[in-house]
């Protein structure tokens, strides 16, 4: 007998996951997904108008940090 798996989606967030689960999973649209120490992570996705602006501000500290490692020493995303 086939059985099938609910998508992953935000009532996920934060439950313990395995590696095998995460290949044959599906995932809802609309969320990011991210595993840290094995639990699950699910926020939603940023509209468009929030992404140009994290890009865009991204991009200034990035430069600021490579004109100034001694002010800022790393700046991730």
């Amino acid at each position: 007998m086939l059985t099938t798996t609910p998508p992953l989606g935000p009532k996920d967030h934060g439950r313990a996951i395995t590696d095998e689960e995460l290949e044959i999973a599906d995932y809802r649209l609309g969320y990011d997904y991210e595993v840290i120490f094995g639990r699950l992570y699910v926020s939603p996705a940023p509209n468009p108008e929030h992404d140009v602006v994290e890009k865009h501000i991204l991009r200034q500290l990035f430069s600021y940090q490579e004109a100034n490692p001694e002010i800022v020493g790393y700046v991730t995303r």
